[in-house]
């Protein structure tokens, strides 16, 4: 019995899953694998991406005499349809919208990795479709209606997919430039200084203090136990931002855990603990808001 088999890479997938997982991976490491609520959030997150992986990386239709067969990825994902049961196929070009992955769509059904080519299932005896993802359309839908003995014939004419590309670069751009982006940003040291009596912190999280309201300064060669994140940036030992302390209270933080001391600040409504890389900057400026 002759199989027939078209294979299609996932490349649009993979192309925006695999720089995710990545991404995902260097955030949790670089986060230094301390808060266990954060961990659990980074691991389950890249067990989905790497499941979507694993069922997106490429999807293959086989034909026999018999039937039509497709599997996606590793094959968690899977069809088969009886020929006699096919009324015709025809070669389709999917609109933009309808995307990748395995999704409804108006008259029934789409399986897809990559691109926007495919083949369309018409049934005798459903008036619902499916749409398989192939870089083959013409190819595929000729076999079948040979097979069928249909003598349907829809002409195609295949473009070239500038908006897919164009598509994919945005998702790209959005899904790991951006973070990675906020990454860099939240690496930089945070700048403080003193200016028109207030105290300035700059950058992330950053806010404008004014002296008056300080009520305490103080310095402390470690930071206090640290519950949680509230909302801020947590990665390797820079912590920027709201975060929980042990005690229960709440703190700004803007820190380099390694690189005592730090300088604490209070107000009637602020715990505030900063310092720099350089132990010397940290020092300056407490002597600076002592005076």
């Amino acid at each position: 019995m002759q199989q027939y088999r078209f294979t299609q890479p996932g490349t649009f997938s993979m192309a925006i899953l695999i720089p995710v997982f990545g991404l995902i991976l260097f955030l949790m490491f670089s986060s230094g694998l301390n808060d266990t609520i954060q961990i659990a959030i980074f691991v389950f997150t890249a067990l989905i991406l790497l499941m979507g992986i694993l069922l997106f990386y490429k999807i293959t239709i086989y034909i026999d005499e018999r039937q039509v067969y497709f599997k996606m990825g590793c094959g968690l994902i899977s069809k088969r349809y009886n020929l006699d049961e096919i009324k015709n196929c025809k070669p389709v070009r999917n609109p933009l919208l309808y995307g990748i992955g395995l999704r409804k769509i108006p008259g029934g059904w789409l399986f897809n990795v990559s691109g926007l080519d495919a083949i369309e299932l018409e049934f005798k005896n459903s008036k619902s479709i499916v749409r398989i993802g192939t870089d083959k359309p013409e190819e595929v839908a000729a076999v079948i209606n040979r097979l069928i003995k249909s003598d349907l014939h829809v002409p195609f004419k295949k473009e070239k997919e500038y908006s897919a590309v164009i598509l994919a670069i945005i998702i790209i751009i959005f899904s790991v430039l951006l973070p990675a982006s906020l990454l860099v940003a939240g690496s930089k040291e945070t700048e403080a200084f003193i200016s028109d009596n207030q105290l300035i912190i700059k950058g992330m999280y950053g806010i404008n203090i004014k002296l008056t309201d300080i009520v305490r300064v103080d310095t402390f060669p470690v930071l206090p136990g640290i519950k949680k994140r509230d909302n801020g940036y947590a990665s390797g030992s820079t912590l920027k931002g709201r975060f929980t302390l042990k005690d229960g209270s709440k703190a700004r933080l803007f820190v380099k855990k390694d690189k005592p001391p730090f300088i604490n600040i209070k107000t009637d409504k602020l715990n505030i603990w900063l310092n720099f890389t350089n132990p010397g900057n940290t020092r300056r400026l407490y002597t600076e808001l002592n005076k």
